[in-house]
């Protein structure tokens, strides 16, 4: 081999050696690409684990035993009687201790309608009384 072929061969060798290094680093790049793909799916999934955990905790988060807002939950959620919140707590029976002394009387001076009565009292003694309850399976005397 003459020395113009030998460089004419080194030279090729050069530009294959600089072909063959820039597509390792291509594989490089797509490996790295891949695996922060890869990384950010999984971190996506346990984000949505998360929230799914977060949303079912606050659904499940107990009701407030006392104050106004614990009436307004027994009212609004455990009865599903939320018109009769605001006239019940305007006539004092501001907390779950105080309306457990409700009577039909003060009911009825709250013009709170005969069948509806009936309901809140049935609750209320279920609350004054709840191992009743559980003797009788949970449900309530007709």
């Amino acid at each position: 081999m003459n020395a113009k072929t030998e460089t004419q061969m080194r030279l090729l060798q050069g530009q294959i050696n600089s072909l063959v290094d820039a597509e390792k680093k291509e594989n490089d790049n797509v490996d790295q690409r891949y695996v922060a793909m890869n990384a950010f799916l999984a971190f996506q999934q346990e984000m949505r684990a998360f929230q799914y955990a977060m949303s079912s905790h606050m659904m499940n988060a107990r009701q407030p035993t006392n104050g106004v807002d614990a009436v307004r939950a027994f009212f609004e959620t455990e009865l599903n009687l939320p018109q009769y919140v605001d006239v019940v707590i305007e006539n004092g029976f501001e907390t779950m201790s105080l309306l457990l002394n409700i009577t039909k009387d003060d009911l009825k001076e709250m013009n709170v309608k005969i069948a509806h009565r009936k309901i809140i009292m049935e609750a209320i003694q279920a609350k004054q009384h709840p191992n009743d309850a559980d003797k009788e399976g949970g449900a309530t005397k007709g």
